[in-house]
């Protein structure tokens, strides 16, 4: 058996799927899915809930795999809900180093390594010290190295790593730039540096958790996180690179789709979810890839990863008026009115379409009249000379959202 779990920003999806022997061969199908909504403050638990729900019935240790697809990396970034990032450059000479700052505090080394890796200026143990200590004095625990062309000989990256551990500076995250990735780009080797190690000990927080939470659950099969390029990485490795796991949401949504394009098509692929609509492109049925990397916070990395765009708006997003004209989004304030949302949202728009139906796989329930209620709550507020009714708002509300979406499409087809 594999188990698939999802962690969306609004629900948190599971599917386990089974080896059957159909017509003499070994096929996977899908034996159940699950469907939960996702606790911001407390990912593990949502993953929790979907797995108890798909294990309820069978024996844990006939799980061979688990994959998990999971938006914390991305959303610590995008929310900035990390601790400050010390940044040591080794640049050498070029450009203005100022250029290449990034983050809360920089320090550049006096030292190079040349594009053919020979270390034409070593760098002194003291001017390590001192760096080291002028980062320590300022509260800062996690530090990225990152020389120009360290992928062409790390030493001096090393060097620092050597002086860290012999002083014993205890430093709670350290990143070497040369072990993020093989290819050359000092600008994206800093940008990707920078995150990998802003979001790693959040990072590992959560993985020794599911890791704890499966070994009393008598799970011992290899666990799995996405990447962005729609591979995966082990739990283990991914302690080293937690930034591959960026965007492995709308990878997930990507991979998925290109699967059901079986007739190998160009396309869209589309995943609408609660919190933002995730957009990618199929060219003949392959997901368009960005083999130089993908941007992290508008930043171009060093990160290997499918194309994709996501636009804030989606079936969580706040519905208001605004000079007494229907708004949807960008803003998400909670999960929709029938689900015990402050306000009204498409999701309640779509509920009173009767276009939700409801779901046996869902584990919660949806309140039709609170829905209602929100909508009509709208109308107030609208123009007086306008005929709205409860229909009619909801039609407006759908497609609102339906021009938003279409729009960031077209924008990118024509880009």
């Amino acid at each position: 058996m594999i188990l698939g779990i999802d962690v969306g920003g609004t629900h948190t999806d599971g599917v386990l799927v089974k080896k059957e022997n159909t017509n003499s061969q070994m096929v996977y199908k899908i034996d159940s899915t699950n469907k939960v909504v996702t606790d911001h403050d407390n990912l593990k638990k949502s993953i929790i809930k979907v797995l108890d729900n798909l294990t309820e019935t069978i024996d844990n240790k006939e799980i061979e795999r688990i994959v998990l697809s999971t938006t914390l990396v991305t959303n610590v970034i995008y929310e900035e809900k990390y601790d400050p990032v010390g940044m040591i450059l080794i640049p050498g000479p070029g450009l203005n180093p100022e250029y290449l700052k990034y983050g809360e505090e920089n320090i550049i080394l006096d030292g190079y390594v040349d594009h053919r890796g020979k270390e034409v200026k070593t760098i002194s143990k003291k001017e390590i010290k001192n760096a080291l200590n002028k980062l320590k004095n300022k509260g800062i625990n996690k530090v990225a190295v990152v020389g120009k062309f360290s992928i062409r000989n790390p030493i001096q990256e090393q060097k620092v790593k050597k002086v860290i551990e012999k002083e014993k500076y205890d430093f709670e995250i350290l990143t070497l730039g040369h072990k993020l990735s093989g290819n050359l780009n000092f600008n994206r080797r800093i940008i990707t540096a920078y995150y990998n190690t802003a979001v790693s000990d959040i990072h590992h927080d959560f993985i020794s958790s599911i890791e704890r939470t499966l070994k009393k659950r008598n799970i011992n099969s290899d666990i799995y996180l996405l990447k962005c390029d729609g591979g995966t990485i082990s739990l283990n490795k991914s302690r080293e690179i937690p930034i591959k796991t960026v965007n492995s949401g709308p990878a997930a949504s990507i991979m998925g789709t290109m699967v059901l394009n079986k007739n190998k098509k160009t396309g869209v692929a589309l995943d609408i979810g609660g919190t933002t609509t995730d957009i990618g492109l199929l060219i003949k049925g392959e997901p368009a890839f960005m083999p130089k990397g993908i941007k992290i916070n508008g930043y171009p990395s060093l990160i290997r990863g499918l194309y994709s765009v996501s636009i804030p708006v989606g079936g969580d997003s706040e519905v208001y008026v605004e000079n007494r004209k229907i708004k949807v989004g960008p803003q998400r304030k909670g999960p929709a009115a029938a689900l015990g949302g402050s306000s009204p949202t498409p999701t309640d728009a779509l509920l009173v379409l009767e276009e939700i139906k409801k779901d046996k796989n869902y584990s919660f329930e949806y309140n039709i009249e609170k829905a209602k209620s929100s909508l009509l709550s709208l109308i107030e507020k609208l123009d007086n000379d306008s005929n709205f009714d409860i229909k009619t708002i909801a039609e407006i509300i759908v497609e609102k959202v339906s021009e938003k979406i279409k729009s960031s499409i077209i924008n990118i087809l024509d880009t």
